[in-house]
């Protein structure tokens, strides 16, 4: 996608897309400047959680989506001061208030989803410490209605004649039910995901 690619050369020339190795929706899209397979620290502190306007952000990724094309460069061979001012920019949109220089854009997940998310249910947290952020800022918006595929069960009743032993072996009818689960199509609430990871490092701009 355009926009994703976009913000993550923005986030680092150097940007790997992370694999499908984890549960997460937050993991199996995250792209970042880390590799989310490299091992945790044990110790690591639970970022901060902060929401953001979807229509702030999104007002903010056309800014910088009309800079990129308005550049006969790509933005990975922006000159430092270019891309210093482009990360400000989305600093900017993300309502952060800290100088540019100390605060470091690790990566992102977007994606769009029929599934029940809560960014408070602690997954989102633990993944951003896994990637070693200290706040991650999410936008989320609902994008109407979505196929979803879900087993639903299904019960048979099965009635027919036979042989019932107890003290005398009688000819009568009886029944049993068997159940099995069938995939059907149905409509559900698809929301539209957009999280930033992010560090604050060390005045000037060193990482701890």
């Amino acid at each position: 996608m355009g926009k994703t690619s976009l913000m993550a050369a923005l986030a680092s020339a150097a940007c790997v897309l992370g694999g499908c190795a984890g549960p997460s929706l937050w993991e199996r899209t995250y792209q970042g400047v880390k590799a989310i397979d490299e091992p945790p620290r044990a110790t690591a502190p639970l970022p901060t959680l902060r929401d953001v306007s979807w229509e702030r952000l999104m007002e903010t990724r056309a800014e910088l989506e009309r800079a990129v094309a308005a550049s006969d460069v790509h933005p990975s061979e922006w000159p430092a001061d270019k891309r210093d001012a482009a990360k400000a920019t989305l600093l900017r949109g993300l309502q952060v208030q800290e100088n540019p220089a100390d605060v470091e854009v690790l990566g992102l997940s977007q994606f769009s989803t029929t599934d029940n998310l809560r960014a408070d249910s602690g997954e989102l947290a633990k993944f951003g410490a896994s990637v070693g952020a200290s706040r991650v800022i999410y936008s989320t918006r609902f994008l109407g209605k979505a196929d979803k595929i879900i087993d639903e069960p299904i019960t048979t009743y099965h009635h027919d004649l036979g042989w019932y032993s107890d003290r005398r072996r009688r000819y009568q009818p009886w029944s049993h039910t068997s159940t099995t689960w069938m995939p059907i199509r149905v409509q559900a609430d698809e929301h539209g995901w957009i999280v930033y990871y992010l560090k604050d490092v060390g005045r000037g701009g060193a990482s701890e």
